[in-house]
């Protein structure tokens, strides 16, 4: 019986990769240097905007681009403190607010992974929670609104699983209320998101100020380890954290605030550079296994299939359904050498860390049910048709 394993990457690592890693070692120059240069320019030009900045990770680009916006505890704040117990929030019910610390507020996806929670709380603020849309699974913009409070400053939507959010709702929301955007395309490479009376697909990570991106190596667009990077339009905004990303300094020794070390290094900037090339083909790859599923997975038990934001182009990071039997369906699938994971058990308003917000269960119904309901089918570039129809030969059995 053949093993169907969840993801694989081999099939995206050819000669071109090996050639391009040892294209870095034999130049000698392994950090800020013209691979990191190049595929910055490459990956702008990619994503629609004038700027990437690449980063060490996607949690410290997150961070980094916070920080490029002037959001949360900065250089000169010496009377803010990172987020711990002591931080209340105006959604926590039965708190007193006279003692309460000024900190800024980001609305954020409530089912999102925690390391977007994680980015917001290291960058000095408060993650505010919004429920998710039952269809899209990504935060639901009609919600939004009831959850800002003077303290609030930007809304971070998540392109969940390579579905695009509708940022056509969430820009108009921005402006009425002078909120930031700041936009979480760790898993939505190349994928894009019409605005309702224009003329063209924008690229996810081009709508926010600053957004910010993953690379790690399971992403659509992934290196052979950690690797982010930022993305904006605006110039002082990338200036800003490009220093910031180099500790703070101007130049070699000048020191001009306290920054961070986290840059995509030459090897990783390198291997996106050969991988960029690929991300449309290989996007399309993904749709069309995507499409497979959704045909011969249509009607099956309490199945519900993965749904695209109207207006949206989803690019399959993840095919993810929903079933009230998940547990026992994925049990089923192990026995028959198919693996299917979870994204994510645990919603991060329920996470230990995360206790000090006060929320219990229950406090979002939506968020939670789906923690308890989704279940990601293998999907991967380089996937057969005949391992596709097998997981929904086995899957359909299960019912």
């Amino acid at each position: 019986m053949e093993q169907i394993p969840f993801n694989r990457l081999a099939p995206q690592h050819d000669a071109s990769v090996i050639d391009a890693l040892l294209s870095v070692v034999k130049d000698d120059w392994f950090v800020l240097g013209k691979r990191l240069q190049t595929f910055e320019s490459e990956f702008a030009r990619f994503t629609g905007v004038k700027h990437c900045v690449g980063t060490g990770n996607g949690h410290d680009a997150l961070v980094l681009a916070m920080k490029g916006l002037g959001l949360g505890k900065q250089d000169s704040d010496t009377n803010v403190q990172g987020p711990g117990a002591e931080l209340l929030s105006p959604h926590r019910e039965g708190v007193h607010h006279s003692n309460e610390r000024l900190i800024d507020e980001i609305l954020v996806p409530a089912n999102t992974c925690t390391a977007t929670f994680l980015a917001i709380s290291n960058a000095g603020c408060l993650p505010v929670p919004v429920e998710p849309d039952a269809a899209t699974l990504n935060i639901d913009p009609r919600r939004i609104e009831e959850r800002i409070t003077p303290r609030t400053k930007a809304i971070m939507p998540v392109h969940l699983y390579g579905n695009p959010c509708d940022m056509g709702s969430i820009m108009e929301l921005a402006r009425k209320h002078d909120l930031k955007v700041i936009e979480d395309n760790a898993q939505a490479h190349g994928a894009t998101f019409r605005i309702a009376g224009s003329d063209h697909e924008q690229t996810t990570g081009s709508f926010g100020e600053a957004n910010a991106t993953s690379f790690y190596p399971t992403k659509n667009l992934g290196a052979l380890g950690d690797g982010g990077a930022v993305t904006t339009n605006g110039e002082i905004v990338k200036d800003r954290i490009r220093r910031a990303r180099n500790y703070g300094y101007s130049s070699k020794d000048i020191c001009d605030f306290i920054g961070m070390n986290s840059r995509l290094d030459e090897i990783q900037a390198a291997v996106l550079s050969v991988k960029l090339a690929r991300l449309n083909k290989w996007n399309e790859q993904r749709r069309i296994i995507a499409r497979m599923y959704d045909t011969h997975l249509s009607g099956c038990g309490d199945l519900i299939l993965p749904g695209v934001t109207p207006g949206g182009k989803h690019v399959y990071h993840l095919y993810v359904v929903q079933t009230a039997r998940r547990n026992e369906l994925q049990q089923y699938l192990a026995g028959k050498g198919i693996q299917a994971m979870v994204h994510y058990p645990v919603p991060p308003h329920l996470q230990k860390a995360y206790s000090y917000l006060g929320y219990k269960r229950g406090a979002f119904p939506i968020a939670e049910r789906l923690s308890e309901q989704v279940l990601s089918l293998p999907l991967w570039v380089g996937m057969t048709d005949q391992q596709v129809l097998r997981v929904v030969k086995e899957v359909r059995s299960f019912w």
